[in-house]
């Protein structure tokens, strides 16, 4: 009996992700590879135009050692466990605006949040810059481990919203409206979008950002950090 229910989830689990799978593949594979595309050349042209700018040099160069350590390696587990809860509340939280931000249409308002994202990596990427440190090292040690799961999640939030940009785009336009799909049925793809995919990504870079990069940082920090 638990043998066969066991089996019925694990099928039930599979075809979940088969569906949102081919839902994937027909409706937001463009929008994530640009998504990606965005990400990576906005933190090129931010880093580059904080490089060169002088009054933002200035005050990236202040308060580097902000920037790059955001964690106190002297925290309590108790605090770590706070901040794992901080992380994933706010990804989340950003995760329903960019949804928000898709029910107005025309104006591809989810890509804002990805934008916004890279602004943070290129302030992280320039103030090690400046601080002195190995930039690779200090990313690959205080962004990558965490920031790999966030970004994915961010982009395929950002492909959703961008669907939904769309999908409320149609409404718009009389002759486009009886293409559009209906908001009853948009809701409960992003639900199990939500629930299959950003939910355990969000959770996984929130448990490694709170607990893991703070690891990382105290045993292999001295080798890229100077404080």
């Amino acid at each position: 009996m638990k043998k066969l229910f066991f089996g019925k989830a694990k099928s039930k689990i599979r075809n979940a992700y088969l569906v949102e799978w081919r839902f994937f593949k027909s409706n937001l594979w463009f929008w994530f590879k640009l998504s990606i595309i965005i990400l990576f050349v906005s933190v090129v042209f931010f880093s580059l135009l904080f490089s060169y700018h002088r009054d933002m040099t200035e005050i990236i160069r202040k308060r580097a050692d902000t920037f790059i350590m955001k964690w106190n390696p002297g925290q309590p587990e108790s605090d770590h466990l706070k901040t794992v809860i901080g992380f994933f509340v706010h990804n989340v939280r950003v995760f329903f605006l960019q949804i928000l931000s898709g029910l107005i249409p025309f104006l591809f308002l989810p890509m804002l949040f990805v934008i916004i994202s890279s602004f943070g990596l290129a302030i992280f990427l320039v103030a090690a810059k400046l601080a002195g440190v190995s930039v690779l090292g200090a990313y690959f040690l205080g962004i990558f481990p965490h920031g790999i799961f966030e970004e994915i999640g961010g982009c395929y939030s950002a492909s959703l919203g961008i669907f939904l940009c769309i999908e409320s785009s149609k409404k718009m336009i009389h002759k486009w409206r009886g293409n559009s799909v209906p908001f009853l049925t948009i809701g409960k793809q992003i639900c199990r979008s939500c629930i299959l995919i950003i939910i355990p990504l969000y959770a996984i870079a929130a448990i490694v950002e709170g607990l893991i990069t703070p690891l990382l940082v105290r045993t292999l920090g001295k080798t890229v950090f100077p404080f």
